[in-house]
């Protein structure tokens, strides 16, 4: 009869500890705190030379990127590339980024993400004032939002 006892109260003791578990994760998972990018913040880093200002990935397909340089002379920037998942899209029109001043970058990515979107991005340029043949490449990361355009 102990015995019988016993095996009981271990079934219903640890019974109990995997339906606190359970029911713990269920939870977790409801209100959607078992997933990391609820806790990631939007960012875009690029550089300390090359920074963006502002940046938004919009549900109609665009990224649009404000960069700004910190470099004392003008930077041609060649490319400007954007991967998100296995899609890649270039720009091919090249611009003048001025020290200190804000450009705008719109690419057309089709972003198939529903609430946010993490994408690389790559830049290739050159200093204006040497007119050099060395073309020097930035890469980073944008986390945003999908927002309505």
């Amino acid at each position: 009869m102990l015995k019988a006892q016993a095996s009981i109260e271990f079934l219903f003791t640890y019974g109990w500890a995997v339906l606190a578990i359970a029911v713990s994760i269920g939870a977790l998972t409801y209100f959607n705190l078992a997933n990391p990018d609820t806790f990631v913040q939007q960012r875009c880093e690029l550089s300390s030379q090359i920074q963006c200002v502002e940046y938004a990935v919009y549900d109609n397909n665009t990224v649009h990127l404000k960069l700004r340089s910190d470099f004392q002379t003008s930077i041609n920037i060649t490319e400007v590339t954007v991967k998100y998942l296995n899609v890649q899209e270039n720009t091919s029109n090249s611009f003048i980024l001025r020290p200190r001043r804000v450009e705008d970058v719109f690419i057309d990515l089709p972003v198939n993400a529903v609430e946010k979107a993490t994408a690389s991005i790559n830049l290739a340029f050159y200093f204006q004032a040497n007119q050099s043949s060395n073309t020097y490449r930035v890469s980073g990361t944008i986390h945003s939002p999908i927002s309505p355009s």
